[in-house]
């Protein structure tokens, strides 16, 4: 189960348990408000199927959005957990409310990219941390006319790369154009289950579990201003374990060891 929302309602989507795909629950906020009642209404519940598999509803915090401004459920195309450099595209739905009624539309996809099956993480001792479970949507999260998407893989063979990985996309919206994006990977750390936060002025702050064979699991903590560019590029660019992310630091007297890469 995987909730979003917006000023203008409540959004949940979960696993459809007939063939790969999922299903969304939408509600009006005018039916979570409370009333006199003991539980809140479900008059203008909205139920849709045949979404893609991990589908995840965007959270936006705008207190001032308009309601006839929509609401946004991102997933990828492309192999659904085993995968050898698999393309895949970002697929967008939109939810529209017109009083108690939804309006959806889509999907639209953007930006080609490659997936491949995440593999296990070495870490002091034994056993290995089983990243398999890293392979989905992990975080969206709505600013104005942008969307915030972090989707999780596995290391791609073609670029050389050893360890788990993400990628951050930028969506300009309702355009559905990647505005920039971002690989994030290291040569030497693994990451699993990334999450984003983004706040109104679209500076975004990435983290996720880091694991490496010489020390205790940790935490990689990416901040990224807005605005900000790498190798001289806009639309595209990678942070390189080599380069972003040589200043580490670890504390292993609380038994996690705390990444935090510096410019």
């Amino acid at each position: 189960m995987k909730p979003g929302f917006d000023k203008n309602g409540l959004y949940i989507t979960e696993y459809a348990q007939q063939g790969l795909t999922y299903l969304a629950f939408a509600i009006p906020s005018e039916d979570l408000a409370w009333s006199d009642s003991a539980k809140i209404s479900l008059k203008n519940r909205h139920r849709f199927e045949n979404l893609g598999l991990d589908v995840m509803p965007a959270v936006d915090w705008n207190p001032s959005k308009q309601p006839a401004e929509p609401a946004y459920f991102v997933t990828r195309t492309g192999p659904t957990q085993n995968g050898f450099n698999a393309p895949f595209q970002i697929v967008v739905h939109s939810l529209t409310w017109s009083g108690s009624t939804r309006i959806c539309r889509g999907p639209s996809s953007c930006l080609r990219r490659s997936y491949s099956t995440p593999v296990e993480e070495a870490q002091p001792g034994t056993p290995n941390i089983r990243g398999l479970e890293s392979h989905r949507t992990c975080s969206v999260q709505q600013v104005g006319s942008h969307l915030h998407v972090l989707e999780a893989t596995g290391p791609s063979a073609r670029s050389g790369d050893r360890h788990n990985l993400f990628f951050w996309f930028d969506v300009s919206i309702p355009e559905m154009k990647m505005f920039q994006s971002a690989k994030i990977y290291s040569t030497s750390l693994g990451f699993l289950f990334p999450s984003l936060a983004v706040d109104s002025n679209q500076n975004v702050l990435m983290a996720a579990r880091s694991f490496i064979l010489t020390a205790r699991f940790g935490l990689l903590v990416l901040p990224l201003g807005k605005g900000q560019t790498r190798h001289g590029e806009r639309a595209s660019f990678s942070y390189s374990g080599d380069r972003r992310l040589r200043s580490v630091q670890q504390q292993e007297s609380s038994g996690m060891g705390a990444h935090t890469p510096r410019s």
